[in-house]
């Protein structure tokens, strides 16, 4: 009889699921499942010491580059678009716990994470997340805190949008005519991971703000605080206003307007978009993705073509606020 090679079971997310689950809010079961009706399937693994939420795809594993070679892959990731790793653990000890066959693309890990193995594997950047600390007492505080020009750029915005109308609906309200929004942007993403169902937002939890325009729908935002930070989940644009409107500098300032009035330390404003919210005042932080196989061959070649696998992109950090 073969030896089994790995320490590890599938998950059915059942209530032993969450009990291993101490420290990534986002691989919580109640996230997990309202995602399972996406266009890809996970699956749920759980050692000793790790859980993890994998995908096979098939992608251009040279997606940031301008080669292209489409390969079958195990995605290691959130089933939602997060800047969040999609496991638990310690990452040195969920290689040595896993060793399943096939290429691993372990995404959006933090530099302390990926210190202990950048050397055995292959590591390399991928899109950079934005965080937005949150100091004022209110809006008005924020706009005089910010320089005349990026002050400016933001009240031209208001005035633009001035006559958008905001509201937040139940849940159970989100309709397919707002979900469409959703996939206006999810088709002109440049790197799309997942399509998430209409039920993923109708049986969600999150907050979910519709803006309106001349009584038309024209965009939509869904954003969750979990402990001190509000975090920017996912959003829908109305793309034949978008410009007339100036949308998606009016849906980051009303991210901001939430994080003020509901008291958020932070906003995590997640992946991509990175000049209007750096714009905003928001500072763009490093994550790192890693490559895996259990071969030691395949696992050098790796570590030798991630250069062209890795996000290259520059990163401008403006100097928004007056105190900087």
């Amino acid at each position: 009889m073969k030896k089994k090679s790995h320490n590890w079971r599938f998950s059915s997310l059942g209530d032993t699921w969450d009990e291993k689950i101490k420290n990534n809010i986002w691989l919580k079961s109640k996230y997990l499942k309202i995602a399972q009706n996406s266009d890809r399937k996970f699956d749920y693994i759980q050692g000793e010491n790790f859980s993890m939420c994998r995908c096979k795809t098939k992608i251009n594993v040279f997606t940031f580059s301008k080669f292209k070679l489409n390969l079958p892959i195990y995605m290691v990731s959130l089933p939602f678009s997060m800047d969040e790793k999609g496991f638990e653990g310690d990452i040195s000890t969920v290689l040595e716990g896993y060793k399943h066959r096939g290429i691993h693309i372990f995404l959006n890990l933090k530099k302390e994470e990926i210190e202990t193995v950048k050397d055995k594997y292959a590591v390399g950047t991928t899109l950079s997340s934005f965080q937005f600390d949150n100091n004022f007492s209110d809006f008005d505080d924020y706009i005089k805190s910010l320089r005349s020009s990026y002050r400016r750029r933001i009240l031209l915005a208001l005035k633009k949008g001035e006559n958008l109308k905001v509201e937040k609906i139940k849940n159970e309200n989100y309709t397919s005519s707002i979900h469409e929004m959703y996939m206006q942007v999810l088709k002109r993403s440049e790197y799309p991971l997942e399509t998430l169902s209409y039920n993923f937002f109708k049986e969600s939890d999150f907050d979910i703000y519709v803006f309106k325009y001349n009584e038309l729908n024209a965009a939509f935002i869904a954003v969750e605080i979990v402990e001190d930070t509000l975090y920017f989940i996912l959003c829908g644009m109305n793309y034949k206003i978008r410009d007339e409107v100036d949308l998606y500098f009016n849906i980051l300032i009303k991210i901001i307007k939430i994080a003020i009035e509901k008291g958020a330390k932070k906003i995590n404003f997640g992946q991509t978009s990175e000049e209007s919210k750096c714009k905003v005042g928001s500072t763009p932080q490093k994550r790192y993705m890693l490559l895996y196989n259990k071969n030691i061959i395949i696992n050098f070649l790796l570590k030798k073509a991630v250069k062209n696998i890795e996000y290259s992109g520059e990163v401008v950090n403006y100097r928004v606020f007056k105190k900087n």
